[in-house]
């Protein structure tokens, strides 16, 4: 497995821990910060992650916004610098061109997902609170999530494309932190705009058409090497068939290229859209009786693809395109201590030495940690 395929499968790893994370949870109260407009998602992003929007500021969109019952699978990441370029380098990936369609191939699939591009459905909680999204755009992957009271939904009568005008939603923060071992999504702040006063939001008269990729990690095996690749598809929800689209397009994509694949996760969870090994994050959470968890025994199968001596030489060629300020970046952000292994000595026996203590399950972290500063490096 060369390093490119690698920090693919690191990607998968960390979009499986942030799957096994989603659900729909209010957190804890905020006590009032300020008050802030707002015209569009790029403007929010850029103060979120600018940090100049803390926690318990009240957000206004006065000129409206679209609303979505899809979520990123990480709000926030399509709008780092990282994920634009991975974005514009899986465009290039393509695997057939038909009239007004390009089919990437699987790589370039992963790509895009990696750079934020994915979306999913969970289903509301018992007290009928949902997990949406805010758009001006239109574009859910690029959008803000909302957690929509039982409340302000029924009583304003939202649907999917509702266009609102709304004041007076708290951007909130959840319990919960992104995957910490992954450094492309460690430092992307989990919150949301907390939508619970039915007088704050006042329905527009109109529907607009959203852009969602509900997205799935495939399995499958290639010239007898087992691959994870993400998979998504686009679809405007205004068109009425644009469920059997994707189902239809998911079925075919798996089977293309003698692939015969396999997908992992759903995006749908309150109503799947495929067959999937798992249908929710709590079904990977659990765990059979006297054994560990699924998500473990998933987390072990995609860290034991990504082993064997040909990765370890590739990184080792990585390492030697470096320097020990970088590794030592590198280091930190994966938990290991620079002085286990930053002895002096030349280049090629310091990286040596350095990647002597990455453990298994610290790989993933390490290559997603080159891959977040320069991809290009993966390409030794």
């Amino acid at each position: 497995m060369n390093a490119f395929r690698a920090a693919t499968t690191s990607r998968a790893l960390e979009a499986v821990e942030n799957y096994s994370l989603a659900e729909v949870k209010a957190g804890s109260p905020m006590e009032f910060v300020d008050q802030i407009n707002f015209d569009r998602d790029s403007n929010f992003w850029s103060c979120v992650f600018g940090q100049h929007l803390p926690f318990g500021t009240t957000v206004n969109f006065p000129q409206g916004a679209a609303v979505s019952e899809w979520v990123a699978r990480v709000p926030g990441l399509f709008w780092t610098g990282a994920s634009k370029k991975l974005r514009t380098e899986g465009e290039r990936y393509v695997e057939s061109l038909e009239y007004r369609s390009k089919t990437l191939k699987p790589f370039g699939k992963s790509q895009l997902v990696s750079g934020g591009v994915g979306t999913m459905r969970l289903p509301p909680s018992s007290r009928g609170d949902r997990l949406a999204t805010i758009a001006t755009s239109g574009n859910v992957s690029a959008g803000i999530p909302a957690l929509i009271t039982d409340e302000v939904w029924r009583g304003c009568k939202l649907q999917e494309g509702s266009v609102v005008v709304f004041r007076g939603a708290t951007w909130e923060g959840m319990d919960e932190s992104w995957a910490s071992r992954f450094p492309s999504t460690r430092g992307i702040p989990r919150g949301y705009l907390h939508l619970n006063n039915p007088q704050a939001v006042d329905p527009l008269a109109e529907l607009v058409a959203t852009e969602i990729h509900p997205f799935s990690i495939m399995e499958y095996a290639s010239d007898d090497v087992e691959l994870f690749d993400f998979v998504f598809a686009t679809a405007f929800t205004a068109d009425r068939h644009f469920r059997k689209d994707i189902e239809r397009f998911f079925d075919l994509y798996r089977r293309a290229e003698g692939r015969n694949g396999r997908y992992l996760i759903a995006a749908d969870v309150a109503q799947p859209l495929w067959d999937s090994d798992f249908t929710s994050p709590d079904h990977l959470r659990s765990a059979d009786p006297n054994s560990v968890s699924h998500l473990r025994l998933l987390q072990r199968r995609i860290e034991e693809s990504m082993g064997g001596e040909e990765t370890t030489e590739h990184l080792l060629r990585v390492l030697a395109k470096t320097d020990v300020g970088l590794m030592r970046r590198f280091s930190a952000d994966i938990g290991i201590s620079p002085s286990q292994w930053s002895n002096a000595g030349s280049l090629a026996k310091v990286s040596a030495n350095f990647l002597s203590c990455v453990t298994t399950e610290k790989l993933p972290a390490l290559i997603d940690a080159i891959a977040s500063v320069n991809s290009h490096l993966l390409e030794a």
